[in-house]
C-alpha cells in the first residue's frame, strides 16, 4: 500500500540582499536567483494548490513576492509568520562586531558557517539562542503538517521564505538521524524540499528531504523534530 501524501513544504532562504530593511530588500542578483528557484519549485509543486508563508522581514517578504510572481500565483501576498523570522539581535552592536569579523573572508558564506560553530553566536545575552530558534521553527513546521492531515484528499504545497539560521535546523537534524555529512549552511535563494506522508493513521508520519543534491527518504518525523508540538492553525 502506498503512502498517502499529507503536504509538500518548501523552505527558501530569502534572496541576496543589502539588508536595508526596506521592501523588497533584494538585489537584482537576488531576483535572478529566486526566478531560478521558482522553476525548481514549479516542478516540485506540480499542479498542487500553493500557499505562501514568509518571515516578516522585508527581505523575506520581497523574496516571497518575487517567487509568487514567477510562479504566476494569483495570491501574491504571503502570510507573515513570526515563528520563521530572523534571529533576535539582543545586542545589535555586538552582533555586528561578530559579523564584521568574518565579512573580510574570501569565503562568501563565512558568516553563515561561523553562525553554527562560533559560541558567541549562541550567547543569549547577545543573540537569540539556536535552541529557541529551533523550537519555534518546529512549532511552525508541525502546524503545517497538522493542517495537511486535515486535507489529505487534496495536499497543498506550502512555500515558506525564511532565513539561514532558521532553515538550517532541519538540515542539522536530518544529518543527525541519517548520520550523514550535511552542511547546515543555506545560501541565498536556495530551497529545501520536504514531502510528508503517512500509510495509515496509526503509522508514523514520514518525511522525504531534498537539498542541493542531498536526499533522504521515509524519515520518521517524530524522530526529526525535538518533541511533539501542538496542532494549532498556522
Amino acid at each position: 500500500m502506498s503512502n498517502q501524501k499529507i503536504c509538500y513544504v518548501v523552505f527558501v532562504r530569502h534572496g541576496h540582499t543589502e539588508y536595508t530593511d526596506i521592501f523588497p530588500d533584494i538585489t537584482d542578483e537576488g531576483k535572478r536567483s529566486l526566478i531560478q528557484t521558482a522553476a525548481q519549485i514549479a516542478t516540485f509543486a506540480s499542479d498542487r494548490r500553493i500557499k505562501f508563508y514568509s518571515s516578516p522581514k522585508p527581505r523575506a517578504q520581497g523574496s516571497a513576492s518575487c517567487l509568487a510572481k514567477s510562479l504566476g500565483s494569483k495570491r501574491a501576498d504571503a502570510i507573515l509568520v513570526q515563528s520563521i523570522t530572523a534571529c533576535e539581535q539582543r545586542q545589535p552592536e555586538r552582533v555586528m562586531e561578530l559579523v564584521a569579523k568574518y565579512l573580510s573572508s574570501t569565503n562568501h558564506l563565512a558568516v553563515e558557517e561561523a553562525y553554527w560553530t562560533e559560541p558567541a553566536f549562541d550567547d543569549p545575552k547577545i543573540i537569540e539562542p539556536r535552541a529557541e530558534i529551533k523550537k519555534r521553527f518546529y512549532v511552525f513546521l508541525d502546524r503545517l503538517v497538522c493542517i495537511g492531515l486535515c486535507r489529505v484528499n487534496s495536499p497543498s504545497c506550502y512555500i515558506c521564505v525564511s532565513h539561514a539560521e532558521v532553515i538550517g535546523h532541519i538540515m542539522q537534524d536530518v544529518q543527525a538521524v541519517c548520520e550523514a555529512d550535511i552542511n547546515p549552511v543555506v545560501p541565498y535563494a536556495q530551497p529545501v524540499f520536504l514531502t510528508f506522508s503517512q500509510e495509515n493513521t496509526d503509522q508514523p508520519i514520514l518525511m522525504d528531504y531534498s537539498f542541493d543534491g542531498h536526499e533522504a527518504t521515509a524519515l520518521n518525523f517524530d524522530q526529526i523534530k525535538p518533541k511533539p508540538t501542538p496542532c494549532l492553525e498556522a
